[in-house]
């Protein structure tokens, strides 16, 4: 039908090429723009469908061809070809896409790795009906277009869902559930590394998939002139190297350079100092690098690949050499650029250089990994990052004691620097995971944000051990610790003990959305979030005997929480899910009535969604429920408000087994220091416990406090008092409970916990023939470690 078409096709496909040859040296786009014109011309807007339909089902042929070639503009241009001829057939309101023609097409190259990725990045396939031909093709059996449909599968998942989080394991369900069964089917058979690749790939995109429901994910696509030097300006390296090796020359041997290239104003500068310091600058400015944003991402990126060679070379010369070699020397090349970084960001150029800087380098990162695999070594990027902050006014001075004021743009210069650890996120990034724990930990970086006037910077260093905490997530809720999980795992232990001990004002403020992402058999890490309390507030001793919590004059002050920030945290999520109006008119008078019911409703997850997050329901819902019941009613009334505790009562006795147990684990995780949220969900605990006549209950209340008294310290104050006041007060009856008793195993557990929990005066209250035990740690019952 189409053969009078072939020819003006083909006619203009030899003009595109050429122009497409003519132009690439040099960049230039005017042969390029004569013939998009020409191609309207032929197949515009005046044009049958035919004709239309016809140049786009050749044109996406010949792509398929040139895409995976050495050229990387004409990739571009068929692609810009390509979207004009779908905005015909669109403004006709024809059904006919891109999709479709490629779904038909009998060609293997339909596969082409590099021509799909591109045609999904720019949106002109569908991943949905790409799944479903993957499948389809997979299934044939072995072939070539199998192991076609395999490799572009492979290619798909490593470069838009485990480098640049653009898609997720839902996009390509068939096709990787398919691909697992044939890759068992086959290592069951003999296998071999082919294999096993394909089965950790199809593992390792499972569980980036079990985060990406909840989990806002970082990772855009890296820049066409960071990840590639092929269209670099002649000469620019050898420019880039010049200028490279004066000004290391200049820092490296006059140390009042070094001093005047990061301060301005430091002093016992020479003119001669000054005046090669800014020559060097000059110098740079004169390349024409700030003037176009491409060539300074461009050299920025030069600057980079030359100052980690030179460290990785160094390192392979003391190895070869048996020598060792200090720091200093080894990345003398990445500490002088940082430096230069530096130099020119607050010698005028300001924050804005700084993150277009950062983001290159954010760039060179994810290209090294995705490039270089298991072989990426991370240090020197590591280096340059820390030596940026370092360099940074400021960055050197001690905060042991309350560190010299950060000044407006010192915080926003880290502001800068959190943006870009934020986009290099061990979920964006694994292989650096363990260079960004110590990035983000470190003493130039960590105590000069938290120390910020007003708590400015405590949100971004927030949104940071957030990032951390779902990367751990999928593996602490599934045991899932190999070695390198578990070094990083400890790695957060380590950090998160450093805030409480120097910031735990922060942790009170910010425990909502950290318990959030932390997964309920990770106990341990969840009761170093929870003991914190104000440096300024003596804890009274929960021991002591007749301790009166309602007295106590902390007990009644509202604490400082995102949670219920406006528009944050629960009231945020709570909007997100269009409960919060009914919230509100229920608390105040029990309408709707139907609102208890209605929550029950909203947090049941869709299967898919259930399947990948390993629980049926909405965690982060449920969590931000409960603590938005807490706070409002304890804010207009006693803590035993009626209206409250019916939606309590509602979540312990309408819920299955896991649904209770999630609820109650929400509300303990406000038992926190002396405060109102604290008093509010201790009595609210108590009156479930005295009030419910289904053991069941009783018994997962007393599982959610007894389970996070048996790890090691520290214990949250509030979780203590919770449990001492239920073993002790005759009103709960505790030890008269059959599952206080039911094995030798638990009954002595709970008489070891009890004897810890228990002063010395109030040992009467243990159940008959308990043996006496000294006061002491809680987990010596148990072994104190997390569950994960």
């Amino acid at each position: 039908v189409g053969a009078q078409y072939l020819e003006p096709f083909l006619l203009w496909q030899g003009q595109a090429d050429a122009a497409i040859a003519k132009s690439e040296p040099g960049g230039d786009a005017e042969e390029l723009s004569r013939c998009m014109g020409k191609l309207l011309e032929v197949a515009g807007p005046g044009a049958h469908d035919d004709i239309v339909v016809f140049f786009l089902s050749h044109m996406l042929r010949h792509f398929l061809g040139v895409a995976g070639g050495q050229s990387t503009l004409a990739p571009q241009f068929y692609i810009t070809a390509l979207r004009h001829l779908l905005e015909v057939l669109a403004g006709r309101g024809s059904p006919i896409t891109l999709t479709m023609l490629w779904a038909n097409l009998d060609d293997d190259r339909k596969f082409q790795p590099h021509a799909v990725e591109s045609l999904l990045r720019a949106s002109l396939l569908l991943p949905a009906e790409l799944d479903t031909a993957m499948a389809r093709a997979l299934s044939t059996g072995p072939g070539p277009r199998a192991a076609a449909a395999a490799e572009l599968l492979t290619h798909l998942c490593k470069a838009l869902i485990l480098r640049d989080h653009l898609l997720g394991y839902e996009n390509f369900a068939s096709s990787l559930d398919t691909l697992h069964k044939l890759a068992t089917a086959a290592q069951a058979g003999g296998g071999g590394p082919a294999i096993d690749v394909q089965l950790a790939l199809v593992e390792q995109v499972k569980r980036i998939g079990q985060v990406a429901l909840v989990a806002t994910r970082p990772g855009a696509e890296i820049a066409v002139a960071v990840r590639s030097d092929k269209l670099d300006p002649p000469l620019m390296r050898e420019q880039v190297h010049q200028l490279f090796e004066q000004w290391l020359r200049l820092v490296t041997g006059q140390p009042g350079a070094a001093s005047f290239a990061v301060n301005p104003s430091a002093h016992g500068v020479s003119d001669a100092e000054r005046a090669g310091v800014l020559g060097c600058l000059n110098a740079l400015k004169n390349t024409g690098m700030f003037k176009d944003e491409v060539l300074l991402e461009r050299m920025l990126r030069c600057f980079i690949d030359m100052a980690v060679v030179h460290a990785q070379s160094q390192a392979e010369a003391a190895v070869v050499n048996a020598r060792v070699i200090d720091a200093p020397e080894l990345y003398l090349a990445v500490d002088g650029f940082a430096r230069l970084l530096v130099a020119v960001t607050v010698h005028g150029a300001g924050e804005a250089f700084l993150g277009r800087a950062l983001g290159v380098l954010v760039g060179c990162v994810k290209r090294d990994a995705d490039e270089r695999g298991p072989a990426f070594n991370g240090r020197p990027h590591m280096r340059l990052m820390v030596g940026v902050m370092a360099e940074l006014p400021g960055g050197n001075a001690s905060t042991s004691s309350g560190a010299e004021a950060l000044d407006p743009q010192g915080l926003r210069y880290l502001r800068t620097i959190a943006v870009a650890l934020h986009a290099l996120q061990p979920l964006s990034v694994p292989g650096w995971a363990f260079c960004w724990l110590e990035v983000v930990a470190h003493r130039s970086f960590m105590p000069r944000l938290l120390l910020s006037p007003a708590a400015q910077g405590w949100s971004l260093y927030e949104a940071l051990l957030v990032a951390l905490l779902r990367f751990l997530e999928p593996y602490l809720r599934n045991s899932d610790l190999n070695d390198s999980i578990r070094a990083l795992y400890k790695g957060t232990l380590r950090l998160l003990l450093v805030l409480l001990h120097d910031f735990p004002e922060f942790l009170c403020e910010h425990h909502f959305p950290l318990c959030d992402v932390i997964p309920t058999t990770c106990v341990q890490l969840r009761n170093l979030v929870l003991s914190a309390f104000p440096r300024s507030m003596r804890l009274p001793d929960p021991f002591t005997s007749g301790l009166k919590v309602d007295l106590l004059p902390e007990i009644k002050e509202i604490p400082r929480c995102q949670a219920v920030e406006p528009g944050q945290g629960a009231l945020g999520e709570l909007r997100h899910a269009a409960l919060r109006e009914a919230l509100d008119a229920y608390i105040s008078g029990r309408q709707p009535a139907s609102f208890p019911a209605d929550i029950l409703h909203a947090l049941k997850l869709a299967p898919v969604e259930a399947k990948a997050a390993g629980t049926a329901y909405n965690v982060p819902l449920l969590n931000a429920i409960v603590m938005a019941v807490g706070a409002a009613v304890r804010t207009i009334t006693s803590p035993s408000h009626p209206h409250g505790m019916d939606i309590f009562k509602s979540l312990a006795h309408d819920l299955d087994s896991e649904g209770r147990y999630l609820a109650l684990n929400a509300a303990a995780n406000q038992l926190r220091y002396p405060n109102a949220h604290t008093q509010y969900f201790s009595c609210v605990l108590l009156m479930l416990f005295a009030e419910t006549q289904h053991d069941t209950v009783k018994e997962q209340i007393t599982r959610v406090l007894l389970e996070r008294l048996v790890v090691n310290r520290p214990h949250p104050w509030g979780l203590l008092i919770t449990f001492i006041e239920l073993i002790k007060n005759p009103r709960y009856a505790f030890w008269s409970h059959a599952f206080t008793c039911n094995t030798p195993d638990v009954e002595r557990l709970f008489k070891s916990v009890a004897a810890s929990c228990m002063s010395s005066g109030a040992q009467t209250a243990l159940p008959p023939n308990s043996v006496n035990g000294a006061p002491g740690n809680p987990g010596a019952a148990k072994h104190g470690e997390d569950k994960a």
